[in-house]
């Protein structure tokens, strides 16, 4: 039998008309030339014989036409053109697989189930331990290789048994920590980013607790909206908005949520207008948002553009930190934003400029940094700005003079650096404008005469500099105005005096000077009149009588002379009087004994003599301090008759006779008892019912006996001065050493019969320890 036979027992199979190597004969060449030449070639289907293509031959018998050639090549070409496109199919899909994976990325745990074999005699684990997924990272699934089964021992005299079946389980099993089914929250992702951008449910970037807020959310929406979209049934703008959802519950997992004062309804009820602090109108559109003082914490979300129907925004007296976002310029239907007393920080957006219905801006105890942007002057229905107590910086834009509805303008308590701008006259319905603790530069302007609707203008402590204008008597409804401790000169302007409204007028800690106008008596209305530490000269002026309703006057640390007015007396109502540190002469008017609200009174380092008046009507009174004048006299009597006195200054004058000893039986609550550098004589009183007395100085005067044992009792004494008398005796080393709070000790022993101080008090280490003309190893030795 041939080759041929063996290779092929069933006969010769017969080889396709495009089979490109088949044996050609010469009649075959011969036919093949011809239909070359006449184009109409067609190839025989059958070779010669009906052998079998054969290689070798078909060398042997020489290369093959050019036409076969020809067809053979453009059969190839056509080839590869198929195999192309379904190369560049299977990319197409592959990507496609990719992609949807990426966007799913669904956190997983993989689980793998044990793979038992009846076969083997110890059992495997049940569960090898579970492995967690980072949300940020695409699973990869890969089949658990299936271990061979071990086969049993074969055995040497028995039949070969029948091996055990295996028992084999799946691969790795991926459960999804999100929502029921990954399709589920795939398909919500997939929303989500359709409404809200990629970016916002961009799951490679920004930190691990924000993705996990995220999924969090889109958790809950699977939970209450399911994941089929027929479904649902949301109370929103159309009624499946899951962008308003979405954005909600990630503000509620992002600002710990868990442990708000009131989360009723949050992440529980379907019905998102019975969620806590949410408030919706008719057509259950979301239009409030208010958790004020509900204990959230966290991060401010940067994207808020779902709540653009939002027309209350409340969430101040939180923990709120993080910037204000940029999307807030998407809620334009806002006319209320509260964020003050949070811990907000970064600068104000300029899409602040986009919220044209907000009347309300108060976001004020924060620290904001950065300038007020120009954009706020596009804000025409504004009434009140609240920025005050921030590090904001920069001046103030000129572009404020366009919020003609203002009302309310708090800067204070910030970095500005920045004049006032004249635009500032624009705004005429303005009536409280605070810009303390800031740096202005220059005056005020002139300008800002023209806000006749002004009530409150406090603008102290801010290095304002220049004159008080004129322009200033044409703010009629002015009721405070504040511009202390800056550095205003000139003289106080008489136009002042049309200020009838003002209840409150502060200009102490200037450099103003002149005299106080006799216009001043016009305002009527005035309670709080503070002009101390300026340049003020001349006199006081009698119309200051005529202010009623004083409670304080302060004109000290000025240059004011001349007698007091006996108009003072006509202030009932006053409570403060500081006349202290000028040149005023002349006695103390008896009217003055009618203050029988007065509680703090102060006339020291002046020029006033002769005795002291009957002031036993000021019951009320806690502090008289006319030390540093030239009051002649005993003490009176009527002191003892002030219960309420703590601190009583009479030192330095020319005080004479002896101290009475029986009214300290009244003054319970005496602090401060300076009688120093006086005439005054006679033994030291007895102040052993003075349990409160700290301050003690008699010192400088012709006080003489014994220093008294009930020095003891004194036990709040901190200060005790008896130096520059003539006291006898020794010194009390038990009452001395009773006094734990001494830090100054002042004893003129020479009289004494002590020749040294004794070690005990040497001991107490008192601070300040001054004697003379003795020997003495702690204390501080002076001239007598």
């Amino acid at each position: 039998m041939g080759l041929k036979e063996k290779l092929f027992p069933y006969g010769t199979p017969s080889l396709p008309s495009f089979w490109p190597f088949k044996k050609n004969t010469q009649s075959d060449i011969a036919t093949s030339s011809a239909a070359a030449n006449s184009t109409n070639y067609e190839e025989s289907k059958t070779n010669e014989d009906g052998d079998v293509f054969d290689e070798f031959a078909m060398l042997a018998d020489g290369p093959l036409p050019r036409p076969i050639r020809i067809r053979e090549q453009q059969r190839r070409r056509r080839c590869l053109h198929v195999l192309f496109f379904i190369f560049v199919l299977s990319v197409i899909a592959a990507l496609v697989t990719v992609f949807a994976l990426r966007r799913a990325r669904i956190p997983v745990k993989e689980t793998r189930a044990p793979v038992e074999s009846r076969a083997d005699k110890t059992p495997r684990s049940s569960v090898s331990p579970s492995i967690s997924i980072k949300p940020t990272a695409i699973p990869t699934l890969r089949p658990t290789p299936l271990p061979r089964p071990t086969p049993s021992p074969r055995p040497t005299s028995s039949p070969r048994p029948t091996p055990s079946p295996v028992r084999i389980t799946p691969a790795p099993v991926i459960v999804p920590t999100s929502p029921p089914t990954s399709i589920a929250f795939m398909r919500l992702v997939d929303e989500l980013r359709e409404i809200l951008g990629e970016d916002a449910l961009d799951f490679e970037n920004g930190d691990e607790e924000e993705i996990a807020n995220k999924i969090e959310a889109i958790k809950t929406i699977a939970d209450l909206v399911g994941p089929n979209p027929t479904n649902r049934n949301l109370n929103s703008a159309d009624n499946t908005n899951i962008g308003l959802l979405f954005q909600l519950l990630f503000m509620f997992f992002s600002t710990g949520g868990a442990s708000w004062t009131d989360r009723g309804g949050w992440k529980e009820e379907k019905d998102v207008c019975g969620w806590a602090g949410l408030r919706c109108d008719t057509s259950k559109r979301v239009v409030g948002l208010d958790l004020k003082e509900n204990g959230l914490k966290g991060k401010m979300p940067r994207d808020i553009r779902m709540l653009s129907s939002l027309e209350e925004l409340s969430v101040y007296g939180n923990e709120l930190s993080g910037s204000i976002p940029e999307s807030i310029g998407l809620m334009t239907n806002l006319t209320s934003l509260k964020l003050y007393k949070n811990k907000i920080n970064g600068s104000i957006p300029d899409t602040i400029g986009t919220m044209t219905h907000l009347k309300e801006l108060q976001i004020h105890t924060n620290f904001i940094t950065g300038r007020i942007p120009y954009s706020i002057g596009n804000l025409n229905n504004l009434e009140s700005i609240h920025l005050y107590d921030n590090k904001i910086s920069g001046s103030i834009p000129t572009s404020i003079g366009r919020l003609t509805n203002l009302k309310v303008l708090y800067v204070e308590k910030n970095y500005i650096e920045s004049s006032i701008p004249e635009e500032i006259g624009n705004l005429a319905l303005l009536e409280r404008f605070d810009l303390f603790d800031n740096i202005i530069l220059g005056s005020l302007p002139t300008g800002i005469g023209m806000l006749s609707n002004l009530k409150r203008l406090w603008i102290s402590n801010a290095t304002l500099m220049g004159p008080i204008p004129t322009e200033i008597g044409n703010m009629a409804k002015l009721e405070y105005l504040h511009l202390e401790k800056n550095f205003v000169m000139g003289p106080i302007p008489t136009e002042i005096g049309r200020l009838t409204n003002l209840v409150d007028l502060r200009l102490h800690g200037n450099q103003i000077n002149g005299e106080i106008p006799v216009q001043i008596g016009a305002l009527t209305n005035l309670v709080w009149l503070y002009m101390d530490d300026n340049i003020l000269s001349g006199s006081l002026p009698p119309s200051l009588g005529s202010l009623k309703q004083l409670e304080h006057l302060t004109v000290n640390k000025n240059q004011i002379g001349g007698a007091l007015p006996d108009g003072l007396g006509n202030l009932s109502g006053l409570t403060l009087l500081h006349l202290d540190s000028n040149s005023f002469t002349g006695t103390i008017p008896s009217s003055l004994g009618n203050l029988e609200k007065l509680r703090n009174f102060q006339l020291f380092e002046n020029e006033i003599n002769g005795p002291l008046p009957n002031l036993s009507k000021l019951t009320l009174l806690e502090s008289l301090q006319l030390h540093s004048n030239n009051i002649n006299g005993v003490i009176p009597t009527w002191i003892g008759e002030l219960p309420e006195l703590r601190n009583l200054t009479l030192a330095e004058n020319q005080l004479t006779g002896t101290i009475p000893d029986i009214f300290f039986n009244r003054l319970r609550k005496l602090e401060k008892l300076l009688l120093y550098d006086n005439r005054l004589n006679g033994k030291l009183p007895d102040l052993s019912s003075s349990l409160t007395l700290e301050n003690l100085q008699l010192h400088s005067n012709v006080l003489s006996g014994d220093i008294p044992s009930w020095i003891g009792n004194l036990i709040q004494l901190e200060t005790l001065s008896l130096g520059r008398n003539i006291i006898t005796g020794t010194i009390p080393i038990t009452p001395l050493t009773n006094l734990n709070k001494l830090t100054r000790l002042e004893l003129d022993i020479k009289t004494l019969d002590d020749e040294s101080v004794p070690e005990t008090l040497c001991d107490l280490n008192i601070p300040v320890f001054i004697v003379c003309e003795i020997q003495c190893s702690c204390c501080d030795r002076v001239s007598c």
